[in-house]
């Protein structure tokens, strides 16, 4: 009942996905085969797939749907709303706050803030996506070839299927990432990656004198 959430762009998907959280199809709940670590902690609704992992230490805050398969790594940070699907990997030390991760993501450490990642994307240690501006106006998405206010203060960055991330990347608010792409190491990404295409930032390396 009610309105039914727009999905034009990317970041639409958010309003869908509160939705189905509060709608009765989501049913919190921990499956027999899952495995759960010590000390982890989890609070409000959640729901863990089957044969799915929580490693020590994690905490959990709801609501948080995390898919079959799942192996999430030791330490982390979840805050939902938190969409993670079948076969997703997170390394020690991730936060994953307000994001929805398709399946078969693969993550070591680093901060994923309000973001949409595709399926199949793989993140190099230290990955850190910015979700805020510095002024905390809301944030401005390039779509083809035009500024949209999305009228989030808080959103980080859509990632399409198969996109590759070195150690030490990070992303800007409101950043698209298409499908296939490749961030270099220490790259910091200001303004949208078509698909299929390599942005590196090469280091500068000083020369000693002779």
């Amino acid at each position: 009942k009610g309105d039914v959430p727009a999905l034009k762009y990317p970041w639409e998907l958010f309003s869908v996905l509160r939705a189905l959280f509060e709608s009765s199809y989501f049913k919190p709940g921990i499956a027999s085969s899952a495995r759960i670590g010590t000390n982890v902690i989890m609070e409000g609704p959640v729901y863990i797939g089957e044969n799915a992992v929580i490693k020590a230490n994690t905490v959990i805050e709801g609501p948080a749907y995390i898919g079959p398969g799942c192996e999430i790594g030791y330490s982390n940070v979840l805050r939902g709303p938190v969409n993670i699907e079948q076969n997703v990997k997170t390394g020690a030390f991730c936060e994953i706050k307000h994001s929805i991760f398709q399946g078969g993501v693969h993550t070591h450490s680093g901060y994923f803030g309000d973001s949409i990642i595709g399926s199949n994307c793989r993140f190099g240690t230290g990955f850190i996506s910015a979700n805020k501006r510095i002024d905390r106006g809301t944030i401005a998405c390039e779509v083809k070839g035009k500024k949209l206010d999305t009228k989030l203060q808080a959103f980080g960055f859509v990632a399409g299927p198969d996109a590759k991330f070195g150690i030490h990347a990070g992303t800007m608010p409101g950043i698209l990432v298409g499908s296939g792409a490749v961030v270099g190491p220490d790259t910091h990404v200001i303004e949208n990656v078509p698909d299929n295409t390599t942005v590196f930032v090469a280091p500068t390396i000083k020369k000693k004198k002779q």
